[in-house]
């Protein structure tokens, strides 16, 4: 039966609207954008092969920036873009920066801030088993090697 308050237009224009765009801009090159490349995968995997689901466009990109650049680079980035973005997230790591520079970055982000503290690596560690003691970013980048092969990852 069909709804006769809703115009053939309307019903045509909500067919054509494409999920959100979403833009994940992170600090680090390699671990963060294969965490979230990684999540992007499994939405599509879980996702891609029904009809009636529609794949936001998840774009990842890794920078290599410190905080305070990272979040003028995003600002750059979105304002020179085609795309249109539902969603903008800033990630960054605490460890290397003052709390002046932290606060900074934090304060002056028009998007989703996201950080942990002291970083990624031992935020994705302590996903894959307990963490009781401080470990160097060194013995985390090792550790997580050994789980995600342990986890073929």
């Amino acid at each position: 039966m069909r709804n006769n308050n809703v115009s053939r237009k309307d019903r045509l224009r909500s067919k054509r609207q494409a999920p959100a765009n979403y833009l994940i801009v992170c600090e680090g090159k390699k671990t963060e954008p294969n965490y979230f490349n990684g999540l992007k995968k499994k939405i599509n995997e879980r996702y891609g092969n029904k009809v009636d689901v529609l794949i936001p466009n998840i774009e990842v990109k890794g920078t290599g920036r410190n905080t305070t650049d990272l979040v003028k680079y995003t600002q750059k980035y979105v304002n020179y873009s085609s795309k249109i973005y539902g969603q903008v997230w800033v990630v960054f790591d605490k460890e290397d920066y003052n709390d002046e520079q932290f606060n900074k970055a934090i304060e002056s982000c028009d998007y989703n801030a996201c950080w942990s503290n002291p970083n990624f690596e031992l935020w994705l560690i302590a996903h894959l088993k307990k963490v009781t003691k401080y470990i160097s970013k060194d013995d985390i980048l090792n550790e997580l090697g050994k789980e995600f092969q342990k986890n073929g990852l």
